[in-house]
């Protein structure tokens, strides 16, 4: 498995090539950012590491938050996983993308076993908690879980507006209720996760199974 790096701007010939020691599956990356101290770039993502080859999704493997520090000097990458939920779908403040950042959020897996023996819930894949990660230590800080019966889809980081601290905002997410057969627009507050949503919006309809989402401003 390897890592590339590119300048911003730069043609694909220039990509600098990194070999890590352990092969895996990355589907959702977090940030990356330069890191003046040491001159590395940063990578934090969800990594997976399959039992066997072949199709990634043939079997489920779950994906934990990793960290990666390129040295473009040396050639060099570190590597350790900093996350000890599974999870996926990570979000951060999108002020901060591209810059170090001191938080991030992903949905957290629920039960789920074999994906050929899935008979419950209808809506597929299961994800009933979020957490709120400190990038740096890989603890995690605030956590909802959710009532029984319903489900998360991925979650967008909306900033209040003139907000003083980065986690200053809004988890923004859809939801649906299995038990009640009913789906919601969750607002959540970054800053206080534990006490859950701060608005659940009933929607006209039912949202069929999906994973991702988009905040996009007006």
């Amino acid at each position: 498995a390897r890592l590339g790096l590119l300048e911003r701007g730069g043609r694909g010939s220039l990509v600098q090539w990194f070999d890590i020691k352990n092969q895996a599956n990355v589907f959702h990356t977090v940030n990356a950012f330069n890191c003046p101290e040491t001159g590395e770039v940063v990578l934090h993502a969800m990594r997976a590491e399959p039992e066997k080859d072949g199709y990634v999704f043939n079997d489920y493997s779950p994906s934990y938050l990793h960290e990666w520090r390129l040295n473009p000097e040396t050639n060099s990458v570190k590597e350790r996983r900093l996350g000890e939920l599974a999870g996926e779908f990570p979000c951060i403040n999108p002020n901060y993308v591209g810059e170090k950042a001191e938080f991030a959020y992903t949905v957290v897996d629920g039960f789920m076993g074999r994906l050929k023996q899935w008979t419950y819930p209808p809506i597929g894949i299961v994800y009933n908690s979020l957490a709120k990660y400190d990038l740096g230590s890989g603890s995690v800080v605030d956590k909802w879980d959710c009532d029984q019966g319903l489900y998360i889809y991925e979650p967008e980081f909306v900033p209040k507006v003139d907000s003083k601290s980065e986690d200053e905002g809004f988890l923004v997410l859809f939801c649906t209720d299995a038990i009640k057969d009913k789906s919601y627009f969750c607002i959540l507050d970054a800053q206080n996760l534990r006490n859950g949503p701060l608005s659940l919006i009933e929607v006209p309809q039912k949202i069929p199974s999906g994973l991702h989402g988009q905040f996009i401003p007006l």
